[in-house]
């Protein structure tokens, strides 16, 4: 027992030694190029995620370690910098299973109006999820690639016919702001045959990076629509100072979003509230729905997501005044049947 224990702490000190040649030899890289101050730290941010991941998931990442270990009394350069990243997502690659999962944004008569892609990962070695290996593309500067796998994915899909319902693809705002982005969207329609006149694809801009008031990102946007795909922000708070901001965005992008997404937090919020104390939610909901027919009027779509059972179905249609959903309750065949024979 004695042993075991005595060779568990040698293990995890010869692993902590060997992190630490990494970040003594990256801090000598720094002192080295101080004066690039973006780059140097972009560096040592990203190789501390680097860092901080193989901690968390040793068991995934054992072989880049190895790797690393080959390399590790070399010289740090920019190159190897690249490389060590490159060993990074390939062995993260190779021992996780990635996939799309399709939910259904669905209409009041229960038709599907569009999916959205919901990335899906799996690992033998780890217990890691899609936040972590989201959390883990992003802090080493390499989501926008991501991105492109996913895309891949989805025209992939659309070409086979696996899906016929227009699709929304997440994207950051950084993502958009990249200079590959619509090139990489050209890219996957020609290599699977879509024709972006199908208005099939839907890219879906997330609220938590702020949205740009710049003419770069509004010429963007209105290059996209060009190209006939649609506009959606996603993650919308459910609240008047919320919605009014994003009506803002919307006129300052030249009305080219199609579909606000409502926060499922704030749904969840304001129907505990609507349980709990109708009268004290009444001026509240007036608010909210007075929003929500103004966007009505730019022609834009409202989600609510969220939407679990009948209940909740029935809140965001009668009381938000909201004609589309989507939650894990559009999944199934039976609670299909059950709204579309229902007579609210």
């Amino acid at each position: 027992m004695n042993a075991i224990n005595t060779l568990e702490i040698s293990n995890r000190s010869n692993k902590l030694e060997e992190w630490d040649v990494i970040k003594f030899d990256v801090l000598q890289f720094i002192e080295l190029n101080k004066n690039s101050i973006d780059f140097i730290l972009k560096i040592k941010q990203e190789m501390s995620s680097i860092v901080y991941y193989c901690e968390k998931f040793p068991l995934i990442f054992i072989e880049f370690i190895e790797r690393y270990n080959l390399k590790k009394n070399s010289k740090f350069s920019y190159e190897l910098y690249n490389q060590i990243k490159k060993d990074f997502l390939e062995v993260l690659y190779k021992n996780t299973n990635i996939w799309v999962e399709y939910q259904n944004i669905l209409s009041p008569d229960c038709e599907i109006v569009f999916n959205e892609w919901l990335l899906r990962i799996r690992s033998n070695k780890e217990n890691i999820n899609h936040f972590d290996f989201i959390e883990l593309n992003k802090s080493i500067g390499v989501w926008i690639n991501t991105f492109y796998m996913i895309a891949n994915k989805i025209f992939s899909d659309i070409n086979a016919d696996i899906v016929k319902s227009p699709i929304s693809i997440n994207a950051e705002v950084s993502d958009i702001l990249n200079k590959n982005f619509i090139e990489i969207i050209k890219f996957l329609a020609k290599k699977y045959s879509v024709d972006l006149k199908w208005e099939l694809i839907i890219i879906e801009v997330l609220e938590n990076e702020t949205i740009p008031n710049t003419k770069e990102f509004r010429d963007i946007i209105a290059e996209l629509k060009k190209i006939w795909i649609k506009i959606a922000f996603d993650d919308i708070e459910t609240n008047i100072d919320s919605i009014k901001e994003t009506i803002k965005n919307i006129i300052q992008l030249d009305n080219n979003v199609d579909i606000l997404k409502l926060d499922w937090k704030s749904i969840q919020a304001i129907y505990k509230i609507y349980k709990e104390n109708k009268k004290e939610l009444n001026i509240f909901i007036k608010n909210i729905i007075s929003e929500i027919k103004n966007l009505y009027k730019k022609w834009i779509k409202i989600v609510a997501e969220w939407v679990e059972n009948l209940e909740i179905y029935d809140f965001v249609k009668n009381v938000l005044w909201i004609n589309l959903y989507q939650g894990f309750y559009s999944k199934n065949e039976e609670n299909l049947k059950i709204i579309k024979n229902d007579k609210i």
